[in-house]
């Protein structure tokens, strides 16, 4: 699943659909990108799980080096992990 596809269906989910977005505009306002995530879900842990683990591997501990690592690792959560 691409991490677009994955934006995607976490915003239909309800806990993202109805959620106050004062926030989101204060920080996209400032050149900020805002993805709001459940509270908790394990189906969805395991995924970022997945994807931090491999960020890990990839980064070289920059923030440049994460803009450029975190799109990979969230490219690389395969369909059968989600499942």
């Amino acid at each position: 699943m691409k991490a677009a596809d994955m934006r995607r269906v976490l915003g239909e989910m309800p806990d993202f659909k109805y959620e106050n977005t004062k926030v989101e505009k204060n920080l996209c306002s400032r050149g900020h990108r805002v993805i709001f995530i459940p509270q908790f879900h394990c189906e969805i842990e395991r995924c970022w799980g997945h994807a931090k683990h491999c960020t890990r591997q990839h980064c070289d501990y920059t923030f440049q080096g994460l803009e450029r690592t975190i799109e990979r690792a969230l490219n690389n959560v395969s369909v059968t992990l989600i499942r």
